[in-house]
């Protein structure tokens, strides 16, 4: 569920942009979230991770002057957001 997700978002988007948005290494990543989490989890790590990377851009942009336009990895805000769901569940 969550490869097939992120799959369909990064062949959506290069289709509109003529350019890649994604690597596939993010939904194989999310796919093992969902193997570990369950699919029900999968919302919520999407929101937490782009939500952590959204924060994390805009304090990069007001501290260190760097431009929005700057590709961010997905990767580690989904293995953080992974963790932190699963630590939460076994607690």
């Amino acid at each position: 569920m969550g490869y097939a997700l992120l799959w369909i978002f990064a062949n959506g988007y290069r289709c509109l942009r003529g350019t890649d948005a994604l690597g596939m290494g993010d939904a194989k990543l999310l796919a093992a979230l969902g193997a570990w989490l369950g699919w029900q989890m999968l919302p919520l790590v999407l929101l937490i991770s782009t939500t952590s990377g959204l924060c994390y851009a805009l304090t990069a942009k007001l501290i260190f002057k760097r431009s929005l336009g700057r590709a961010i990895p997905l990767g580690p805000w989904l293995s953080l957001a992974g963790a932190w769901l699963y630590l939460r569940e076994l607690l």
